[in-house]
């Protein structure tokens, strides 16, 4: 028998003594359907599950679902998420439509007089359509299906269409699969190279300091050894002297006395004729070496801090209904900019009308979070966090106590945290990349020079509200500080 058309979802279906097996139209057509609306699918998404559905009527069920959603059909848990269209399934379904609003656009009649041989029904049991005069009329099954094969053709090509799709795209993700690993081989490279590097600088690091600690000891004891040696010899004329005098002194006589006066003679000279003895101090080489030794310390420690404040990296982005009229924000809304023009743009209550100042869209109210902006050659900038409440019209106060935490450069070479008092920081050497760590149950507000790792300077506060980032490329200085602070991505790795 020829395969019969596709039924409509929900459609009485012909009883088992009419079939002779399983019909592939009438099961392709109910693969085509959603099972929550029992229609031809509309606008179609699959589930991470891979169960496929209409995408309002998916909707419609998540709505009625408390804080976990599973899947209508397996229960498997999803998330909104993970919901991706079906393209190809679309089309196969738009198919089947087109099939059932031409066949149901036919006139309709009480029975079907080309299969009178089986029990009237409402359904036609060869062709599955609703009865009509038009319906295989003194015809047999195989002249009947005839008039479908056109369908039959379309809905062949809309799934050869469909599987070229899937072709394709499968083409791509394994293009993507290549790609990817020879990303993920670089930076397994790249990290293994850079604590190699590091592994051997310490290394090399700690041979110096030690065999410059070798040379300076063996400096010190020889020179000491040197000192006693030359001691000893002293301290043997002495004693010889010593004995000579007491010896003429139990026999002075008159006789004696010229030799007297050349004994005391001697005596003088000895005491003219002192040893010199180089006399070091070691203490302040051993100071010197166990300075070097704290700031190797310092050094490693800054590493290992910046590596795990890098661990919490997140993606930030500018908000620009926060940003003042003369910055310029990139598409991307990645990097920001002084115009040195005013924009017509509408004022609101967000936006800073004084400060060239943006902020990010991320509010951060618990948690640790890490971000770096490089701010490369420019003389004036500043980046920080700040208070979702803080003032942001007129000439605000730009410290801890009225919600801001900055730093910031000025004039090319002054870089300061805003304190109270102002800090002043000196980077060796100069940042061009400045990374940002607030550890909000901490209390804390970091910056790192993200190129040496090195860390700046470190806010300390108690925080209540909720706190964004804070980004002030300055002026543009008459072209002195026209390049942009641009946010880079970091990876948590």
């Amino acid at each position: 028998m020829a395969a019969s058309a596709p039924a409509a979802p929900g459609a009485q279906q012909p009883s088992a003594s009419l079939c002779t097996g399983p019909d592939p139209a009438a099961a392709l057509g109910d693969d085509a359907s959603c099972v929550i609306c029992l229609e031809y699918f509309t606008d179609p998404v699959t589930i991470e599950c891979g169960h496929t559905f209409c995408r309002s009527c998916l909707s419609r069920y998540m709505k009625q679902q408390d804080l976990t959603i599973s899947c209508p059909r397996c229960r498997h848990r999803f998330g909104q998420s993970g919901l991706r269209p079906n393209t190809e399934l679309s089309a196969v379904a738009q198919a089947f439509r087109q099939i059932r609003m031409e066949a149901s656009a036919r006139p309709q009649r009480s029975c079907c007089e080309g299969h009178s041989q089986v029990k009237r029904s409402s359904v036609c049991p060869v062709c599955w359509e609703p009865q009509n005069d038009q319906c295989h009329n003194g015809g047999s099954e195989e002249d009947g299906s005839e008039e479908y094969k056109p369908h039959l053709l379309k809905c062949l090509a809309a799934l050869q269409a469909a599987l070229e799709e899937v072709l394709k795209e499968k083409v791509q993700q394994e293009e993507r699969d290549g790609c990817c690993r020879t990303q993920f081989r670089r930076q397994r490279l790249r990290i293994e190279l850079e604590f190699e590097g590091l592994q051997r600088f310490l290394k090399e690091e700690e041979q110096f300091l030690l065999s410059r600690l070798q040379l300076e000891e063996e400096k010190t004891l020889k020179t000491i050894q040197c000192n006693v040696a030359k001691l000893e010899e002293r301290s043997s004329r002495l004693r010889k002297l010593i004995q000579e005098i007491e010896e003429n002194y139990r026999q002075l006589g008159g006789d004696l006395l010229q030799a007297s006066r050349t004994l005391l003679n001697r005596c003088k000279v000895v005491d003219v004729q002192k040893t010199e003895a180089e006399y070091l101090e070691p203490e302040k080489e051993i100071h010197h070496f166990h300075q070097q030794h704290m700031d190797l310390q310092k050094a490693v420690a800054d590493f290992k801090e910046w590596r795990w404040a890098r661990r919490h990296a997140v993606d930030v982005t500018l908000a620009p209904e926060t940003a003042h009229p003369y910055l310029i924000l990139s598409e991307d809304w990645k990097s920001v900019r002084d115009g040195d023009t005013k924009q017509d743009l509408p004022p609101t209550n967000d936006r800073f009308d004084h400060y060239t100042v943006v902020l990010g869209c991320e509010r951060f109210s618990s948690g640790r979070h890490y971000w770096e902006v490089e701010v490369g050659h420019k003389s004036d900038w500043g980046v920080g966090v700040c208070s979702e409440l803080a003032r942001r019209k007129g000439r605000i106060i730009l410290l801890p106590e009225a919600g801001y935490w900055i730093v910031r450069l000025r004039d090319g070479d002054n870089y300061s945290a805003l304190t109270s008092s102002t800090t002043q920081i000196n980077p060796k050497p100069v940042p061009r990349a400045v990374g940002v760590f607030l550890d909000y149950e901490a209390g804390k507000v970091s910056f790192y020079n993200a190129e040496n790792k090195s860390h700046l300077y470190t806010f300390h506060d108690t925080f209540t509200q909720v706190l964004r980032p804070l980004f002030s490329p300055g002026v543009v200085d008459k072209g002195k500080n026209s390049g942009a602070l641009r946010i880079r991505m970091v990876t948590s790795w």
